[in-house]
């Protein structure tokens, strides 16, 4: 396979996530415990994106009041349904990154949150998460018109898989990074890893015989008969990898 299949105009920006993320941890500016708190908070970025998207999608022009209150319900539910889901993650990342830095706490606080903001690879990783998050929602959610066809309650689930794969790829380096003596060698593993599943993912969303291939072999069986299920099961992996 040549590495042109690799490295294509669609997939240039996660190369340039990952070089930016290379950069920063060889020229120290981040450490590789910082780099694994980074993924973390990650996930409360694309979160926050995600909330402002589905009122976006709840308050378009056309809905109606029932539509708007639908959607209403639909963001506050994944807000809670969700802040849940950080809660727990966050308290078991204190827990662990308690073992190794005497700064933070085995519990969910404040302090514990300050303290993170302070460190300095954070700050910088946090501007480059908001800017990249904020470009991917304006250009490819909505100055592209791409919201107008989707409908909110099957919106609210699109992040959920990609995170669950960035939190067991991110958690699983980090008792190494924290615990074991090879902390930066392991980041580098991290970063390479991610940026494989991730042009995996950009390339089923751009490559239409890719996506069916992998769909046959790990998802479902596309010689179903239930065409209409077979359908709307597509569609909506289709909207979860899109972005």
């Amino acid at each position: 396979m040549k590495l042109t299949h690799f490295f294509t105009k669609e997939n240039q920006s996660v190369w340039l996530m990952a070089l930016f993320y290379l950069l920063l941890l060889l020229t120290e500016k981040i450490s590789a415990t910082e780099m694994v708190i980074l993924y973390a908070v990650e996930t409360v970025i694309i979160s926050a994106f995600h909330v402002l998207k589905m009122f976006v999608l709840t308050f378009k022009k056309g809905n109606s009041k029932e539509e708007k209150g639908m959607g209403v319900f639909f963001t506050f539910f994944f807000i809670i349904h969700y802040g849940f889901f950080v809660f727990l993650q966050t308290s078991f990342f204190f827990l662990f990154l308690s073992f190794a830095d005497d700064r933070i706490t085995d519990s969910f606080g404040l302090q514990n949150i300050n303290t993170i903001l302070g460190l300095e690879g954070i700050k910088i990783g946090l501007v480059f998460l908001i800017i990249t998050n904020f470009l991917k929602f304006w250009f490819n959610f909505y100055k592209s018109d791409y919201y107008k066809g989707l409908r909110v309650e099957l919106y609210m689930f699109q992040p959920y898989i990609r995170i669950i794969i960035q939190q067991i790829v991110a958690i699983l380096p980090g008792f190494f990074i924290i615990f074991g003596k090879s902390g930066i060698a392991v980041a580098i593993v991290l970063i390479v890893v991610r940026t494989i599943i991730d042009v995996a993912i950009d390339k089923a969303k751009n490559n239409e015989h890719f996506f069916n291939k992998v769909l046959h072999k790990f998802i479902i069986n596309l010689d179903e008969e239930d065409v209409e299920k077979k359908e709307q099961a597509v569609s909506f992996l289709k909207m979860i990898i899109k972005e």
